[in-house]
Order: C-alpha cells, then sequence, then structure tokens
C-alpha cells in the first residue's frame, strides 16, 4: 500500500511541477492527502470520461475506474450497485460519495487488510507479495482497466513518458530522486531545456503530498 500510494503522490507531484496553475484543467493527476476525515484520495482523468479514482482508507484501498465506451447510460448507476456487492461493507460506503456517482463505475478494484480472509470476489482473486488480497470484478479483456492500471506500475520510464508527454525531459537521478525517495532536486529543474522554478503555491502542495524540496 505504501508503494501504491508513492506512486499515486509522485504522479500527481509530476503534473504539479509542471502544469501551470493557469492550466491545471490539463492535469491528469490530482491528489488529495484530506479527502475525507482519515482517508486520502487520488484521482486520474485523461481528459475525456475515462477515469479512475483510488481511496485510501487506512489499510483498506478502493480502486473504481469507468470506461465510458462500457457504461450503460440507459440504466445509469445501476452498475455500481452489482460492482459492490461483494465488498465488506465498510468499503461500501467509501463507494457512496458524490466523486464516485459522477465519475461512474465499470471495473473496481479493493484490497482488505486482513489478508487470510476468505476470496469474496466475483470473477477472480490476485494475492499479492504483500499483505493484502486484491479482489478484482469484472474481469473482461476489453476493459480499459487494462490500459489506466499499468499507470500504476513503479516505473521510471512511465514517469519519464509522462513527463515528455508534458514537454520535459527530465534526467534519470531526477525521476529516482522524486519516484524513491520524494526528494524534488530545484538545480536540476533548472538546468532543464525550460527553465522551471517552483512558486510558493506549488512548494505547499509538494510539501502536502510529502516530498522534501532540496
Amino acid at each position: 500500500m505504501a508503494d501504491l500510494k508513492l506512486i499515486c503522490k509522485s504522479l500527481a507531484a509530476l503534473d504539479l511541477i509542471f502544469v501551470e496553475e493557469q492550466y491545471s484543467f490539463i492535469r491528469k493527476f490530482h491528489y488529495e492527502t484530506n479527502w475525507r476525515k482519515g482517508k486520502e484520495a487520488f484521482f486520474y482523468s485523461d481528459g475525456s470520461e475515462q477515469a479512475m479514482m483510488i481511496i485510501f482508507a487506512k489499510e483498506d484501498c478502493v480502486i473504481n475506474g469507468c470506461d465510458s465506451e462500457l457504461y450503460d447510460y440507459e440504466s445509469d448507476n445501476s452498475k455500481l450497485t452489482e460492482l459492490i456487492a461483494n465488498m465488506p461493507q465498510a468499503l461500501q460506503k467509501l463507494m457512496a460519495g458524490k466523486e464516485i456517482k459522477r465519475m461512474k463505475s465499470t471495473f473496481l478494484l479493493w484490497a482488505e487488510a486482513e489478508a487470510e480472509a476468505e476470496a469474496k470476489t466475483i470473477n477472480d482473486t490476485n494475492t499479492g507479495k504483500d499483505d493484502q488480497l486484491w479482489h478484482y470484478h469484472p474481469w473482461l479483456e476489453h476493459d480499459v482497466a487494462f490500459d489506466m492500471l499499468p499507470l500504476l506500475h513503479h516505473s521510471l520510464k512511465g514517469m519519464h513518458e509522462h513527463a515528455v508527454w508534458l514537454g520535459y525531459k527530465l534526467p534519470d537521478n531526477c525521476l529516482e530522486q522524486l519516484v524513491g525517495k520524494q526528494i524534488i532536486n530545484q538545480k536540476e529543474l533548472s538546468l532543464l531545456d525550460v527553465k522551471l522554478e517552483l512558486s510558493t503555491q506549488q512548494q505547499l502542495h509538494l510539501q502536502e503530498l510529502g516530498f522534501t524540496i532540496i
């Protein structure tokens, strides 16, 4: 869970660093450390209705995503009831938020704190190397989850590609510090082709995410 949080925060940090405040609407990644009492949330959107939201609540986690091409607009939100049916009650409450209803749902993953709990998944169960048992519903070969979920791999290559998409080529050592140690080196940023200087507001946001600026 700590690794997943760091990946999400690193993606959000890249957008905070490289996208000026007046163009914040083009940011793909956002992270809120105080989304709800005791809960944090990560948001991803590609600019259309393909979106993903990750909710961190203590040791539990929910990943909710929407592929607009698969969503049943005629019956609207009935899909969500089906998706959350096998979730623990405590996690189902997280799905009642207005953000999820607004973004809609076509796929859902969740992790329970107790790894030894019986698998309650409908179609598939994935057990990682950590102490948590992940559940996924539904397993569809054409679901956009196959495009979204790889974004969460702890990959410097993925971070580099996103920086390039934003118009910057980051040195490997700068990315390694950012992703591995949550350190942002302003000297490295100043050496880029397009010189970057972090505003006070940017620095505050980055510090809220747990990054150290040197």
